[in-house]
């Protein structure tokens, strides 16, 4: 007989092997997220010593930590369209150089501008793209209808990154100082490049088959397009939660860092 039958093992190792993939994903996405948010939101804690550093005013110093979340929130579509067209390696990759060298610079920096260029733009741009718009991309090709458990788990890193950074910066700023902390924090980027590179993306970039052929089939269905999503409702009522309480949040957090310390607490 001609007809090739799929033996029952291989029946049950294939989804055992898609769940296991879309759980490393997962994790990748994770760490991805602490290091994005984490490096980002450090600027609170090195805003005090850059500013006594150089006499700045903490208004002007503040401006570079203004620009980072300009500069993520503004790249965003960018971000989404770079990994359409070239796939999470590049954009992945690009984001941890932008991060590692832009850390790098700001350890060498002696100008508010380099500050602004290299701190605020670039890591704005890094943490965009090792951020939310890549990894909900990357997560919706191996959840389906479990994303909304994935994306719970991925944002619990903004947490995440908060706890175990800015104490990291304030532990290497006391020991070794703010520049070389910065250095730190550059060197180490880079070199969690190494190994992002040579992971094998092919398999984590296709997804689970089921998801994506559904996925395909639900956009053709339906005639979903940029500008016809911009038409709709609900993609302003999102847009406008994300903008007003990201406003709100960054203005705040700035500040409240370098504000405790002045008052009294311990930096930890």
């Amino acid at each position: 007989m001609d007809q090739q039958t799929t033996p029952p093992n291989d029946t049950l190792a294939a989804p055992a092997k898609q769940s296991r993939v879309a759980l490393n994903v997962l994790a990748l996405c994770f760490v991805l997220s602490v290091l994005g948010r984490g490096l980002s939101d450090s600027f609170t804690v090195f805003l005090k010593p850059i500013s006594e550093n150089f006499g700045w005013d903490r208004a002007s110093v503040v401006s570079v930590y203004s620009l980072t979340w300009l500069a993520s929130g503004l790249t965003a579509p960018l971000v989404g369209r770079l990994f359409d067209r070239s796939g999470p390696r590049v954009v992945y990759a690009l984001g941890l150089s932008l991060l590692g060298c832009a850390f790098l610079v700001a350890s060498r920096a002696q100008e508010l501008w380099q500050f602004q260029l290299s701190v605020g733009l670039c890591v704005g741009f890094g943490t965009a793209l090792i951020g939310n718009v890549s990894n909900s991309i990357l997560l919706g090709r191996w959840f389906g209808p479990r994303l909304p458990t994935a994306m719970a788990v991925m944002y619990s890193a903004t947490g995440a990154g908060l706890l175990l950074l800015l104490p990291l910066s304030q532990v290497l700023i006391d020991r070794i100082g703010w520049r070389e902390a910065y250095q730190v924090f550059g060197i180490g980027a880079l070199c969690l490049l190494v190994p992002l590179v040579f992971l094998p993306w092919r398999l984590l970039a296709g997804g689970s088959p089921h998801i994506v052929r559904k996925a395909e089939s639900s956009l053709a269905d339906e005639g979903w397009t940029l500008l016809s999503a911009m038409r709709h409702h609900a993609f302003w009522a999102l847009f406008s939660t994300f903008f007003f309480t990201a406003i709100a949040m960054y203005a705040l957090t700035a500040q409240i860092v370098a504000y405790l310390i002045d008052v009294g607490f311990p930096p930890l």
